[in-house]
């Protein structure tokens, strides 16, 4: 079968019942528009005997080239969306009887040339035409099966759906996202809603009460902005919890964390000074330099002992070691919990940043249990040193499945002042730094290359100038450029030479809308004013050209699409007041002049996230030949987009099959 264009390979995985099977991406291997689908026929091919044609009518179609809704009737045919009709265009189908006509033309369809052995469909696309070929005894005669056994044994069959109204967007995705550890809260202690450290201790109190002693008790979501005494946790108030548990909280950017002596204990610090920072530090942890090692444990100046304080790498490694004793059905149990609020929020598709996942979804995947699909991102710790890791880009044969992408994180976030800035922080507490870059740039160029060599993908992570300035820079001295598709994620603070190179190389930027929400209440005074003009420039980057892609970086960010959609154009809870802007509160918004339109904001989230996944053949639109992914939802937010504020959707497909 190798050659036969991917619509229909995602046809013919989806009605054959045929096993899942992987396509690794040699190094260096061309990709084209015209994207290849393989896949290795194991089984007879009289399996080949069913489609099913949906028909979804009277409906709001959101349709691109008008950056509009519109009425239309969509066709599926299993899971590829395989015509669009638009009404008013000679193809008036608003009735349920024209839908069942049509639906039934569709069956005979498939059925007449299937049953010639060849499905041979002239599919309209726009403004292109795409022919989709599959000769049945080309596949009978390699696997041999006789003409008779290749004969399908059933009509195709049809079903009329009617959206009485509702609007359909194309699938909804999620280009950052840490999945696993959305899951895992279930099993932790949310401290989002405290206020003071009595009441962050009081919270930890019952988890602990709860759990034997000896057992970690995990906390998350703590912001010391929000808490009335202004300043982190220590280890002598985590002591006061409990001294029979290790316990550790998580600050909401998940980069710092605080624990209790026991914990620290867990982690190997010492709880007085040693001479050498290094000289402590886990194996596999290599700070850029004696200072950067210093940043990750904190010790107090005064006499010296550990404050409970740890970062970046430290925080890491306490998430790892939790990770490495948990079995297999935990892990498995966050990553369906995390998959499932996914899905309830509107989501098709996602890109998450998952460590030692890599088992649990290829498991997931073999048992049919991925309800979205996935694009995996390893850590680049995992690149060639872990068994549940692959060694090479691979991807399932119906694209339910990837792994295609390494992580690196090459600073830390403005939040914990751990983002690498070329400036000083201004807020009190951290005036003499610039925050912490976890590799010099002579070192992200050989961890580039390595990647790059082993034809992975490249995100990295970079939330201050500095950091973006010298990854850019690795980028380019790299030789990444467009065709390699390199991601810089979170892109709060750029400068302008950093914005410049990242339009020249075509670097994408993923960004994350609802920072900018977060932020907005404290960036003022914790960036140094130059620093400003380029922060949290979406509408810029997508003005110079810029590919763009929209994430959540949930559990940071709330993991509804909607909302981020909402904060792309609203950037609500800033400093300079504009009225409503339509959304009828009045409220205050940051740099209203980098708010995006529904149009862009939709596109983020969709067309841009698709590019970034590689995947912009198959997904992002509402047309003939594209993944059957749709998001539908009660009202037509193009018009109401103040709706998508608090917005769950109405219904969610993936690969032609009702999900939600």
């Amino acid at each position: 079968m190798r050659g036969v264009p991917q619509m229909f390979c995602y046809i013919f995985r989806q009605f054959s019942g045929l096993p899942p099977t992987t396509r690794v991406r040699q190094q260096g291997q061309a990709r084209t528009k015209k994207k290849r689908c393989w896949a290795t026929v194991k089984t007879r091919a009289q399996q080949l005997v069913m489609m099913l044609v949906h028909v979804l009518v009277n409906g709001r179609l959101w349709d691109w080239a008008t950056a509009g809704t519109r009425r239309g009737t969509l066709v599926l045919v299993n899971n590829v969306i395989a015509d669009v009709v638009w009404a008013g265009d000679g193809g008036e189908t608003e009735g349920k009887a024209a839908a069942e006509e049509l639906g039934k033309q569709w069956a005979e369809r498939v059925k007449l040339h299937a049953a010639a052995g060849t499905l041979h469909t002239m599919i309209r696309g726009q403004g292109r035409e795409k022919l989709v070929t599959q000769a049945h005894e080309n596949v009978a005669k390699a696997e041999g099966v006789t003409d008779a056994e290749a004969q399908p044994q059933q009509a195709a069959q049809w079903k009329v759906v009617d959206l009485e109204g509702r609007t359909v967007l194309p699938g909804l995705q999620d280009a950052h996202l840490h999945v696993s550890i959305l899951g895992e809260r279930a099993e932790r202690i949310d401290l989002a809603h405290c206020r003071s450290i009595a009441e962050v201790q009081q919270a930890l109190r019952e988890g602990v009460r709860r759990k034997p002693a000896g057992t970690w008790c995990i906390g998350y979501d703590w912001d010391h902005e929000k808490l009335a005494e202004g300043r982190p946790l220590t280890r002598q108030e985590l002591d006061d919890v409990s001294t029979e548990h290790p316990v550790f909280a998580f600050r909401v950017c998940v980069h710092v964390g605080v624990g209790n002596t026991l914990a620290l204990q867990k982690c190997g610090v010492p709880l007085e000074r040693p001479a050498s920072i290094m000289d402590i530090l886990p194996p596999g942890i290599t700070p850029s330099s004696a200072e950067a090692a210093d940043d990750l444990v904190g010790y107090s100046e005064e006499d010296g002992l550990a404050t409970g304080m740890l970062r970046e790498h430290m925080c890491y490694h306490v998430e790892d070691m939790l990770r490495k004793t948990a079995t297999f059905e935990q892990r498995r149990a966050r990553i369906v919990r995390g998959l499932q609020q996914c899905l309830r929020v509107g989501l098709t598709a996602v890109q998450p940043n998952d460590a030692h996942a890599w088992d649990v979804y290829t498991a997931l995947h073999a048992e049919g249990q991925l309800q979205v699909r996935v694009h995996l991102t390893i850590p680049y710790d995992e690149l060639h040193t872990h068994a549940d890791a692959p060694e090479r880009p691979t991807a399932t044969s119906d694209d339910m499945l990837r792994c295609e992408r390494v992580k690196v994180f090459a600073d830390g976030s403005l939040g914990a002042n751990t983002a690498a800035l070329s400036l000083p922080y201004r807020c009190k507490h951290h005036r003499a730094t610039k925050g912490i870059l976890n590799y010099t740039q002579p070192t992200l160029e050989t961890m580039f290359s390595r990647a790059t060599r082993s034809g992975f993908q490249l995100e990295v992570h970079a939330i201050g100038d500095d950091a973006a300035h010298k990854v850019v820079s690795a980028f380019a001295e790299c030789g990444l450029g467009r065709e390699h598709r390199p991601i810089l994620t979170h892109c709060q603070v750029l400068r302008q030479d950093v914005v410049d190179a990242m339009a020249q190389l075509q670097v994408v930027a993923n960004i994350q809308p609802s920072f900018v929400v977060t932020d907005a209440a404290w960036v003022m005074k914790r960036l140094p004013p130059a620093l400003l003009t380029h922060a949290y420039v979406w509408r810029t980057l997508l003005m110079r050209g810029i590919p763009c892609a929209g994430g959540s970086d949930t559990p940071v960010e709330t993991v509804n699409p909607f909302r981020g959609m909402y904060d792309a154009m609203y950037r609500n809870g800033g400093h300079e007041a504009v009225g409503d802007g339509g959304d009828g509160d009045g409220a205050r918004v940051f740099k209203p002049e980098e708010r995006l339109s529904f149009t862009e904001a939709l596109h983020l989230y969709t067309r841009g996230a698709a590019y970034a996944g590689r995947c912009e053949d198959t997904r992002g639109w509402l047309a003939p030949g594209y993944a059957a992914d749709l998001t539908i939802v009660e009202h037509d937010v193009s018009r109401e987009p103040h709706r998508m504020r608090n917005m769950l959707p109405y219904q969610v497909w993936v690969a032609g099959t009702p999900r939600l």
